[in-house]
C-alpha cells in the first residue's frame, strides 16, 4: 500500500511538473526595416583605347568603335536617367560619342560627349541591369592633331526632369 501511495504521489508530482513546464510565455518585438534610396552604377573597365589610324585619300580619317566595356546599375527609385559628361573637351577635330544599352530604360542613340551632361539612358524606374554594353565611337577630321588625348567620362544616375 505504501508503494502504491508513493507511486500515486510520484505520478501527481510528474503531472504537476509537466503542466507547469507546458505553460509558455510570449513576447512581441517590433522590427522596422528601412530601405534607403539606392542609385549605384559601375563600369567593367576603367580604361578604353580608341586608335584612329585609317583614312581614304581625300577623306577624313575612318571612325573607330570600342565595345570592350559594360555598365551595371541599380536604382530603387522612379523617374531616373543616366547621363554622361567629359571632364575636359577634346581638341578641335576630335569627337567621342557614346551609346549605352539598357534592358530596363530607354537607350539613346549615340550622343556626342562634351563638358555638358547628355542623357544616355532615360525612363529608369526600379531597375537592376548588369553588363549593359557601352559603345564608344571616336572620329577625327583632318584638323585633329596627331597624338593621344585622354579625358574622363563620368556617368551619373540622376532625376529625370
Amino acid at each position: 500500500m505504501k508503494t502504491r501511495k508513493a507511486l500515486l504521489v510520484f505520478e501527481l508530482f510528474l503531472i504537476l511538473i509537466l503542466s507547469v513546464s507546458a505553460i509558455s510565455y510570449a513576447v512581441d518585438q517590433e522590427v522596422e526595416i528601412t530601405v534607403n534610396p539606392i542609385n549605384e552604377l559601375s563600369v567593367s573597365n576603367s580604361d578604353v583605347a580608341l586608335i584612329i589610324n585609317s583614312v581614304s585619300a581625300g577623306s577624313d580619317p575612318v571612325a573607330v568603335t570600342n565595345t570592350s566595356t559594360t555598365m551595371s546599375y541599380t536604382t530603387n527609385q522612379s523617374d531616373k536617367k543616366i547621363t554622361a559628361v567629359l571632364n575636359n573637351p577634346y581638341s578641335t577635330g576630335l569627337t567621342l560619342e557614346v551609346e549605352v544599352a539598357s534592358a530596363s530604360g530607354t537607350s539613346q542613340d549615340p550622343v556626342p560627349l562634351s563638358t555638358t551632361a547628355v542623357d544616355v539612358i532615360t525612363d529608369l524606374s526600379n531597375a537592376a541591369d548588369a553588363e549593359q554594353q557601352i559603345t564608344y565611337t571616336a572620329s577625327a577630321t583632318v584638323e585633329a592633331l596627331s597624338g593621344s588625348q585622354s579625358q574622363t567620362v563620368t556617368f551619373t544616375i540622376t532625376d529625370q526632369i
